[in-house]
C-alpha cells in the first residue's frame, strides 16, 4: 500500500464528488490577519529552496519510514525530480512578522513554511499526516486520530491570480485577499495546489499546537 492507501483509511471523508460544496465543514476562511510584511517574504523567497515528494523528514534524528512515499511515486508515476513547491521555513530573527503569525492565530510550538509555486508547480491531491511534527510517528500507518492538539492553516501572503488553485475535496477556494486565513481539516480532507498562471504564489502553511485562542476563532 501506499501512502495516499493508508491516509484514505484513516480519512472520515465520504469522497462524494457531487456533493454542493466542502466549504464550511472541511474548510473555511476564519480571518484576515494581513499587515505589511512585503520585506520578510521578499528575504523568505530569497532562502527558498526546491521541494521534492518525497523528501527528507528527520525529526529529532528518528528514522522516517519512506516505503510509503516511494510506493506512491511510483504507483502514480511521479518523477523523482519534480519540484512541487520552493519553501523555506521562517525564523523569529529574520521574519518576526511571519513568525508572529502563528501566535496571532494561538498556535504553539509552530512551525512556519513559507512555500512558493511558479508556472506550472504541483502539489498532487493527498491527506496530510504531521509524521515530521509528531515526532513519535515513524510512518504513515500511526493513527491520527489520538492527535487532535495539532491546528494547520493556511497564510495567503499575496492576492489571488488567476491560475492560482488549491482544492479541497470536491471543491476550489476562491480568489484570496492577502492575510486571508484559510483553516482545513488537515487529518481528513483531501487537497492538492498548483499554478499554471504566469505568477508567484506564495502562502505561509502554519501548524502547531492548539490553544483555546485558537479553538475560539475556528
Amino acid at each position: 500500500m501506499n501512502r495516499w492507501d493508508i491516509t484514505v483509511k484513516q480519512s472520515n471523508y465520504d469522497f462524494n464528488p457531487f456533493r454542493e460544496s466542502d466549504h464550511g465543514k472541511y474548510f473555511k476562511t476564519v480571518t484576515n490577519i494581513y499587515e505589511d510584511w512585503s520585506k520578510e517574504l521578499e528575504y523568505a523567497n530569497n532562502q527558498q529552496y526546491d521541494f521534492y515528494w518525497p523528501s527528507p523528514v528527520k525529526p529529532g534524528g528518528d528514522h522516517f519510514d519512506y516505503e510509503y512515499e516511494n510506493k506512491l511515486v511510483e504507483d502514480w508515476g511521479i518523477p523523482k525530480d519534480f519540484v512541487i513547491y520552493r519553501m523555506w521555513t521562517a525564523t523569529k530573527k529574520e521574519c518576526p512578522i511571519l513568525c508572529g503569525l502563528a501566535d496571532r492565530l494561538g498556535l504553539e510550538d509552530a512551525q512556519v513554511n513559507i512555500q512558493t509555486q511558479t508556472t506550472g508547480m504541483m502539489l498532487h491531491l493527498h491527506i496530510d499526516s504531521l509524521t515530521g511534527l509528531r515526532k513519535e510517528r515513524k510512518d504513515q500507518s500511526s493513527s491520527r486520530a489520538t492527535d487532535p492538539e495539532w491546528g494547520r492553516v493556511f497564510v495567503m501572503l499575496e492576492d489571488w491570480k488567476p491560475g492560482h488553485i488549491i482544492q479541497f475535496g470536491n471543491t476550489y477556494v476562491p480568489p484570496w485577499k492577502a492575510g486571508d486565513v484559510v483553516w482545513f481539516d488537515w487529518a481528513n480532507i483531501p487537497h492538492s495546489t498548483a499554478n499554471t498562471g504566469p505568477w508567484p504564489r506564495t502562502i505561509a502553511k502554519i501548524t502547531g499546537k492548539q490553544t483555546e485562542k485558537y479553538k475560539k476563532l475556528l
